[in-house]
């Protein structure tokens, strides 16, 4: 077990947020399903479980390579309103807000133009993390919690930091051990008020 969330409160005038950035900051869902469509496959994108659907696309990994390779897809996303209220919130409350994304370095320019193009504020933001290795960060930045939206991930990330798992219809499924799930970055942010003394 991970440390979970401190009890009863922690005082921390300044956090490090550490937050993934496809799928709780960035929405490339719409983008997505338009991309799936036009290979022929539909989907829901109120029920769908993006995981097998990735996984199975196809053996040689050929459509996923161009998709993630296509700075358009990257340019398309639109922000999910809750992550960028609150990471507004926390930004102008003076804490420390680090992006963490496992997008291709190749992938860089792109994500940093929509991150400022969208008033997305942030201290630092890193992109060509290896998927489950998100945690080498923690050490790395002195991060206080991590926002995360991958169960496998979350996990990890649990070992070292308390860590907020943003419930999403494709990670219903797959345990969280010790991550507390959290419907949206709103709840987030009771969370936090609740578990953390901080200036908000």
């Amino acid at each position: 077990m991970g440390p979970g969330f401190p009890g009863p409160i922690a005082i921390y005038n300044i956090m490090n947020i550490g937050i993934s950035l496809d799928s709780v900051i960035a929405n490339t869902n719409n983008e997505l399903v338009l991309r799936l469509d036009e290979i022929g496959i539909s989907t829901d994108i109120d029920t769908w479980d993006k995981y097998p659907i990735l996984e199975n696309i196809d053996a040689d990994q050929h459509w996923l390579n161009e998709l993630f390779d296509d700075s358009l897809y990257w340019a398309n996303a639109i922000p999910n309103e809750d992550a960028w209220n609150m990471i507004n919130k926390w930004f102008y409350s003076e804490h420390n807000i680090f992006i963490i994304s496992d997008r291709s370095a190749r992938q860089f320019d792109i994500s940093e133009w929509w991150l400022n193009s969208w008033f997305v504020p942030y201290n630092k933001f890193f992109c060509g993390a290896v998927r489950n290795c998100k945690n080498t960060y923690i050490d790395m930045l002195g991060l206080d919690l991590f926002i995360e939206d991958d169960p496998y991930e979350s996990n990890i990330l649990s070992e070292k930091v308390p860590t907020l798992l943003l419930n999403k219809n494709y990670n219903m499924n797959y345990d969280s051990d010790n991550v507390v799930r959290v419907d949206d970055c709103y709840a987030i942010d009771k969370l936090l008020e609740k578990y953390f003394k901080y200036d908000s």
